[in-house]
């Protein structure tokens, strides 16, 4: 459920109606790169992944998210420019998605929301910048940053492929299955 500091049945209500409700198959994407983000989306179920491609067309993840997450571009969604970066599906997914304008219409009459919004933003700042030291840090081996990984999204770990995961963490699909087996091996995890 969204949590949006709302009191009131009626105002909620009158929020989740400015939503629209979509469903993506696995492996579609949510935006691509060099559209605009017109709209932030609440993940209602499934799982996402956001990444970018480099000149060698090889993706890099950067973040995943799941149930009971906002997520989107929001440097395109706020700049209204083309985003550079890439939002797709994992598994089938249900997204609750609302427009820029919509939303700062609801600003406008629910102030509550917009400290709402803005704690999460900060939320997710800071996680973004404690990920990027501990896990995209080079002082750290890539078993350091796996198990950074597990420890930073352990509830939906298990269902994040290894070719993603390998991704996110900048190694070789077979460097993860070789830490995976030594962490086996050695009962670390």
């Amino acid at each position: 459920m969204i949590k949006c500091g709302l009191d009131k049945p009626q105002e909620l209500e009158k929020v989740l109606g400015t939503f629209n409700v979509i469903n993506i198959k696995r492996k579609r994407q949510i935006l691509s790169e060099g559209n605009i983000a017109n709209f932030l989306f609440f993940v209602n179920s499934g799982l996402i992944r956001m990444y970018t491609t480099d000149a060698n067309m090889e993706e890099r993840t950067f973040d995943f998210g799941a149930e009971a997450t906002w997520f989107g571009d929001l440097k395109s969604f706020a700049d209204k420019q083309s985003s550079d970066t890439n939002i797709e599906a994992i598994e089938d997914t249900q997204i609750l998605t609302i427009e820029h304008e919509t939303l700062q219409k609801l600003y406008k009459e629910f102030p509550k929301l917009e400290r709402v919004g803005r704690l999460n933003a900060e939320d997710k700042y800071i996680k973004l910048i404690d990920r990027l030291k501990k896990v995209n840090h080079t002082n750290y081996s890539a078993e350091e940053r796996y198990l950074e990984f597990l420890r930073f999204y352990e509830k939906i770990a298990h269902r994040i492929p290894s070719c993603y995961i390998a991704s996110y963490l900048g190694i070789a699909t077979e460097t993860l299955s070789r830490i995976k087996r030594n962490i086996m091996n050695s009962g670390t995890a």
